[in-house]
Parts: structure tokens; C-alpha cells; sequence
């Protein structure tokens, strides 16, 4: 009895202690998703942010998203596509049906496909708008595919390229790019 009883206690006192780590569980995932609401809230901020507000987006315009399938890219191919614009996202292959499915009138598979051939191209008056997310070798192709006074938008990634002997580095929060197209002497921002 005195073994079994001891046994028996231990169980006991593992189930009194399961509604407390329960508790526990279900309060980080309360924590987890307020963390993911307020992600989710940043993302669709900045996107909204980049388009509506430093772009200008209209209707009509084609409107280039890298990071299509991220946090920021998902809401701006969504925002974009809602505003009227022509909607080119750039993905991976596994991501191409996400990024359609959000809206995208043309989805290119960065990996598969040059991009800066894709844009010249597809697209031989140049893109109006372009929301950078992600930077590196696309950030080149979006910089000599846009169209004059066309608006480049960086929205949170870490870039380090050069672009007509400029260079940018460490882009850690929204910011416009407009004054680039100048600096790179490609054209005038308005």
C-alpha cells in the first residue's frame, strides 16, 4: 500500500499541476498570437504606408512587390491590386500560387527567372512603382526597370547593393527612395 499510496500521490500532485501548465500554455499562446496580431498589424501598417501614402500609388499604374509572399509583400499585392494597379510579385516557385492567389496580375519566380529580364521585357515602359522588401540582385533589376518619375519604395530590408555607384545599406525601417532615381541620374522623382 505505502508504494502504490506514494505512486499514486506523485500522479495526483502531476495532475494537480496540469491545469496550472495548462494555464501557463494557453496564456504564451495568448501572448503568441497578440505578438502575431501586432505583426500582422506592422506589416499591413507598412504596406499600406508605401503604397498609399510615400507612392502614391493610382489606378492603372504597374506596381513591381519583391518579397510578394512575406509579411509586408502578401498585404501589398493585396492593397495594390484593391487600388486598381497592375500587380507583378516576385517569389520563390513555392510561393507563385500564393502570390497569384493574392492578386497579382504576373508572378516571377526570382529563382527560375531573371527578373531584370523578365521586367525589360514584359514591361518596355518601365515600372511606375516599385515596393522593395528584400533588396540584393532584385533591387538592381527594380532600380534599371523604372520608369521616369517612377517611385521606389524600401520597406524593411537589409540592403547592400550598389546602384549607379551608390550605396545603400541596412534599410531598417519604411522608408522612400524617390530621391535615388536622381542621385542615380536615371530621372526626376515627383
Amino acid at each position: 500500500l505505502g508504494v502504490r499510496g506514494v505512486g499514486d500521490l506523485a500522479v495526483l500532485r502531476q495532475a494537480a499541476q496540469r491545469p496550472v501548465v495548462a494555464a501557463r500554455q494557453e496564456e504564451r499562446l495568448v501572448e503568441a498570437k497578440a505578438e502575431l496580431g501586432h505583426e500582422l498589424d506592422r506589416a499591413i501598417e507598412a504596406a499600406l504606408q508605401a503604397l498609399r501614402d510615400i507612392a502614391r500609388i493610382r489606378p492603372g499604374q504597374r506596381v513591381l512587390v519583391t518579397g510578394a509572399s512575406g509579411g509586408v509583400g502578401t498585404f501589398a499585392v493585396q492593397i495594390a491590386r484593391s487600388l486598381g494597379a497592375h500587380v507583378t510579385g516576385v517569389c520563390s516557385a513555392r510561393s507563385v500560387d500564393l502570390v497569384r492567389s493574392l492578386g497579382a496580375d504576373r508572378v516571377i519566380d526570382y529563382r527560375s527567372e531573371n527578373v531584370g529580364a523578365v521586367l525589360a521585357s514584359e514591361y518596355p515602359d518601365r515600372i511606375d512603382l516599385a515596393l522593395d522588401t528584400v533588396g540584393g540582385e532584385v533591387f538592381d533589376a527594380m532600380v534599371d526597370n523604372l520608369a521616369n518619375h517612377g517611385r521606389l519604395v524600401i520597406s524593411g530590408c537589409g540592403i547592400l547593393t550598389t546602384a549607379g555607384g551608390l550605396f545603400f545599406s541596412q534599410a531598417d525601417s519604411l522608408a522612400t527612395a524617390m530621391a535615388a532615381r536622381v542621385l542615380i541620374g536615371i530621372g526626376t522623382a515627383s
